[in-house]
């Protein structure tokens, strides 16, 4: 009898935990249910794109772009298709080489852009003028009385091209030269460091100044001189004028507006500029540098510029700039240039060791070495 009531006992408890298993697994469930709506509502509610951000374009207008991205204002954020996206506006877009875009939480989507911003104008084999990238893309059609106005290649012919695809010739070998031509012209600049009396005012003036003979003339001071003709801007030799109460900094302002305006029509131009933005505050000269620099270094154009700021140099390297500069040591007591050009960039500064060498002080140069391990962030 006793027997009986223990196994009875027995499963009495064992149905007891049994259901107190099934209770708690069932709570647990409804726990991660909660959970994942809880999630879903909140992706629902709280990720909706409401701004749309464009970078990169100059070719394009960021309306253009983001329409054609077909993303709209209100769509999940998170459920947004960037591959989608990213084809629609190469599609689109025929001047669109690259496109990645990013998610900026909460409520961010960031477009950037890379557009051709070099173009030729070649005639097609039933004489039809389009306009070609240098990836070999068709961009548009243009009327044959436009071709001299823009660059154009002589002796390449396109077979049928179409808006945004990969162009065709009849002599494929022509082609692959021409589009390896339109690479390395577009965007290389060349960026000069260097001190005082090094050499890169002068180097940057017998440049312009071969280019301008060659163009006029048909003489170069050089061994060889190979260039397409080219609207030459320069900014070498600015003063303030008082008669028009225009100060230093914006006579610069006005220059290279007039470069950054020439810079948007599809003839090539050479700009030369030596010591940008020197009118004004070392950070702000650095960061308007930044911005105008890879601007003017698009296209067909090539940019030759001067600069004492090697933070710029470095900011720029990314940006299609090739980096050299002019160097200089100190010989018994006297500064000596070798007043060769040097390929990357200025590594050194001497101004403080120039004041040196003309006897300034010594406090006052012990007080400059301090201040500058301070400002380099080594102090």
């Amino acid at each position: 009898m006793r027997t009986k009531q223990s196994r009875t006992n027995q499963e009495a408890r064992a149905a007891g935990k049994a259901r107190r298993v099934r209770s708690g697994a069932l709570g647990k469930l409804l726990i991660m249910l909660a959970i994942v709506a809880a999630v879903v509502f909140g992706v629902a509610i709280f990720f909706k794109v409401s701004t749309i951000e464009v970078q990169g374009n100059t070719v394009y207008s960021s309306e253009q772009i983001v329409e054609a991205s077909q993303i709209q204002p209100g769509d999940n954020l998170l459920t947004v298709n960037k591959a989608l996206a990213v084809g629609n506006i190469k599609a689109a877009l025929p001047y669109v080489e690259d496109v990645s875009i990013a998610r900026s939480l909460p409520d961010g989507v960031i477009i950037q852009v890379r557009e051709s911003t070099i173009s030729f104008a070649v005639m097609t084999d039933t004489n039809t003028c389009w306009l070609i990238g240098p990836s070999g893309k068709a961009l548009e059609r243009i009327e044959p009385a436009a071709f001299n106005e823009y660059p154009h290649i002589n002796g390449l012919l396109l077979s049928g091209p179409t808006m945004g695809q990969s162009v065709a010739s009849p002599t494929p070998t022509a082609l692959a030269a021409a589009l390896d031509v339109l690479s390395e012209l577009d965007g290389t600049g060349l960026l000069l460091t260097g001190s005082n009396m090094s050499g890169k005012t002068t180097f940057i003036r017998t440049l312009v100044l071969n280019a301008l003979t060659a163009e006029t003339l048909d003489i170069c001071f050089a061994v060889s001189y190979t260039a397409p003709y080219m609207r030459l801007l320069s900014s070498i030799r600015i003063s303030d004028d008082i008669a028009e109460g225009t100060s230093y900094y914006l006579q610069e302002v006005l220059t290279v507006k007039r470069f950054i305006d020439a810079s948007q029509e599809p003839a090539p131009c050479l700009f030369a500029l030596d010591e940008l933005f020197k009118g004004t505050n070392t950070t702000e000269r650095i960061a308007a540098g930044k911005a105008v620099l890879p601007h003017l270094n698009r296209g067909p154009h090539i940019v030759l510029v001067s600069t004492h700021d090697i933070e710029l140099a470095e900011l720029l390297d990314s940006d299609g700039y090739e980096l050299h500069h002019f160097r200089e040591e100190v010989a018994d007591g006297r500064l000596v240039f070798d007043y060769c050009l040097h390929t990357g960039p200025l590594t050194t500064r001497n101004a403080i060791r120039i004041l040196e060498l003309y006897d300034y002080p010594p406090e006052l140069i012990a007080e400059a070495y301090d201040t500058q391990q301070k400002l380099l962030g080594n102090g």
